[in-house]
């Protein structure tokens, strides 16, 4: 039996000297180059992201010239809180108890500049059961009541802890007492027309 031969499939081939430009016609082989591409447009997939943002970020500009910005609703101011004063009977029995020198009869006279500090003292020296927060409440329910203030006029006598007489009002302190006495009378307007 004859063997058949496969066909050879053979490629021709132009000689390696020749492709590279060298003389080299002993070494077979094949020479290849790497290829540059510039590309001087971009990939479609690129150029169709660039659109969507454009898209995107017209839409939102002219969503925002579309809608005006809301007109901000002026706020009511929260009401005011006032500082919660003891009524002056109560200033005047709790201080007419240790100190009753410091009233006539049942209204309470002019007390004078720096008795706050005196009566700190007297709490200490004669060991009383009033503490300093509570004589602060009383003297400043006492001396901002419209009874008190309105006895404030220039020349008046003012008294120290044992009730002697040290002192006058002056005139400052007296156009002081008036202007305090109308700031009390606006606060307690303000605050009886919040209640209602």
């Amino acid at each position: 039996m004859a063997e058949e031969k496969r066909p050879v499939l053979s490629l021709k081939r132009k000689p390696a000297a020749d492709s590279t430009g060298q003389d080299s016609p002993g070494l077979p082989g094949v020479v290849r180059r790497r290829k540059v591409v510039v590309v001087s447009t971009p990939p479609a997939w690129k150029v169709k992201k660039e659109k969507l943002e454009q898209a995107k970020q017209a839409a939102e500009a002219v969503a925002h010239q579309a809608v005006p910005e809301p007109v901000k609703a002026a706020k009511a101011p929260p009401p005011v809180r006032y500082l919660r004063l003891l009524p002056p009977e109560q200033a005047i029995m709790t201080l007419k108890a240790f100190w009753p020198q410091l009233f006539d009869g049942h209204s309470p006279r002019l007390l004078a500049t720096g008795m706050r500090e005196q009566l700190f003292a007297d709490i200490v020296a004669r060991d009383l059961p009033l503490s300093h927060k509570q004589v602060i409440k009383c003297l400043k329910s006492l001396t901002r009541s419209a009874g008190y203030l309105s006895r404030m006029r220039e020349g008046a006598s003012r008294y120290d802890l044992q009730g002697n007489v040290v002192a006058t009002v002056t005139a400052e302190e007296a156009r002081y007492a008036g202007e305090r006495m109308m700031k009390e009378l606006l606060r307690a307007e303000r605050k009886m027309s919040q209640t209602v």
